[in-house]
């Protein structure tokens, strides 16, 4: 039996708002196969970024534990850490925050070779011409800055970041929340593209259910620090259980149909 890629059980974590203590996680438990596709969903404030940093050991939390392809994340520090956490790699929402506007293209994608001593110095131009070629932009961008890109590039280069330590798992925090939308479709097909090709597991976050119905396999629905609903995406569609659930998919708008004399201008 393949061992998940990424497994979580009973996470907690609190913090302190005034004189109020907010249980931001509230034994939230999760299980990724290696290639599939599980989105987290829910409101602002439900916990759903939490949990995404909580699994990328931003922070510490209270209880709970995390493996990683079988390891306990939670277990290592140092050297051993750092080793572990290539293979669990973020996509942010916004890319202009997450990357360094003054450095260059090639400079982003390379940092992540020469942290985790992936490829030698001799080969991390290729490498990175390499990478840009997988998130469809052109090895010449290699030189240009972050901050001359639009949305999209840059969304692709955080990617191609990402996948530089070939991961097993990639946490996807409202990837395309922050661009246009005429982009964002092309953004996703990219990363369906990737998962085909290099069978990673996507911790997909999103309060957007449009996007979920076409890229996840699974869906849980989080609200005030738990999941409240979980199973398959088709299923969670079609018969939604929990409140918020309900709520969250009569927030997708419907258009209505077109009348039919302006369908056959």
């Amino acid at each position: 039996m393949t061992a998940p890629a990424i497994e979580a059980r009973g996470l907690r974590k609190t913090f302190r708002s005034g004189s109020r203590t907010v249980a931001a996680l509230d034994d939230v438990s999760l299980t990724l196969a290696p290639g599939e596709t599980l989105a987290v969903v829910g409101a602002s404030g439900s916990g759903k970024t939490t949990l995404a940093r909580a699994l990328m050991r931003l922070f510490d939390l209270d209880g709970g534990s995390v493996s990683l392809r079988g390891r306990d994340l939670l277990a290592l520090s140092g050297a051993a850490l750092r080793a572990e956490r290539r293979h669990l790699q973020m996509v942010f929402q916004d890319p202009a925050a997450a990357l360094n506007p003054r450095a260059t293209i090639g400079r982003v994608i390379e940092d992540p070779l020469r942290v985790h001593s992936i490829v030698p110095a001799s080969r991390r131009r290729d490498a990175v011409s390499g990478l840009l070629a997988r998130v469809g932009l052109p090895a010449d961008l290699a030189d240009r800055p972050v901050h001359a890109l639009s949305g999209g590039q840059r969304q692709r280069v955080a990617i191609a970041r990402a996948m530089a330590t070939q991961p097993a798992v990639l946490v996807l925090d409202e990837p395309v929340s922050a661009l246009d939308v005429s982009v964002r479709g092309q953004i996703l097909n990219l990363l369906m593209d990737l998962q085909r090709e290099d069978g990673i597991a996507y911790l997909f976050i999103s309060h957007d259910m449009g996007v979920v119905r076409a890229v996840a396999d699974r869906v849980a629905v989080m609200a005030a620090g738990r999941i409240v609903e979980a199973g398959h995406t088709a299923t969670v569609f079609a018969s939604p259980q929990a409140a918020e659930t309900r709520a969250l998919l009569d927030a997708v708008p419907h258009l209505p149909p077109r009348p039919a004399d302006e369908v056959s201008r």
